[in-house]
């Protein structure tokens, strides 16, 4: 388990060593503009695997531009699960989740007030991000760019504009409802059982 608050610059894992997270609390950190445009909170090189697993990310901002919270590089295969992001400022140029030569995928999470949500590897064609039974609300921007590699499957985004968008060819139930989440403004977004997206 780990718990991250109120440090002030990157945690990052990198030269070929796979990293997985399970049940951390990151909370508070601040993490200063970097040279390398794909470095992040969290990040791994050279084709190792980066898994995220009920992971709580919460009240991170980014002070300058060139930095993403999960960022594999050439690391296809890695992906988050489970996790809650809320009240997050990605910076001016990334997103949350993003990635380098690599196929990312996100499953069953949910995104809050975070000023942008995935931005597809910019190699294009090859790397794809894939997102699935996911919920988004009162977010900044979907996408930051590369939308005919961000694949969204069974996802509601409500209050949150497209920015670049997604592939619409591939897209599968994708919804805007309000969720009803318990109790938002006191951080508690697990969903009332009469949301309309209870299923997702």
């Amino acid at each position: 388990n780990f718990f991250f608050a109120h440090p002030s610059g990157s945690v990052a894992s990198s030269g070929g060593f796979s990293a997985s997270f399970v049940d951390c609390v990151i909370d508070g950190l601040n993490v200063p503009g970097q040279v390398n445009q794909e470095a992040g909170v969290f990040k791994v090189g050279s084709s190792a695997l980066l898994t995220w697993d009920r992971c709580l990310v919460r009240n991170v901002t980014f002070s300058g531009v060139g930095t993403m919270l999960f960022a594999p590089d050439r690391a296809s295969g890695s992906e988050v699960r489970n996790s809650l992001f809320y009240n997050c400022d990605c910076g001016t140029t990334y997103s949350a989740i993003g990635g380098f030569r690599s196929a990312v995928s996100v499953r069953n999470c949910t995104f809050n007030n975070v000023n942008a949500v995935f931005r597809p590897t910019p190699d294009g064609a090859g790397y794809p991000m894939y997102v699935y039974n996911t919920l988004i609300t009162d977010c900044g921007l979907l996408s930051r760019l590369n939308q005919d590699v961000l694949y969204l499957y069974n996802v509601n985004t409500n209050n949150t504009p497209p920015g670049a968008g997604y592939n619409l060819t591939v897209a599968t139930n994708i919804t805007g409802h309000v969720p009803l989440y318990k109790d938002a403004a006191a951080s508690n977004f697990h969903l009332r059982t009469v949301s309309p997206v209870v299923e997702i």
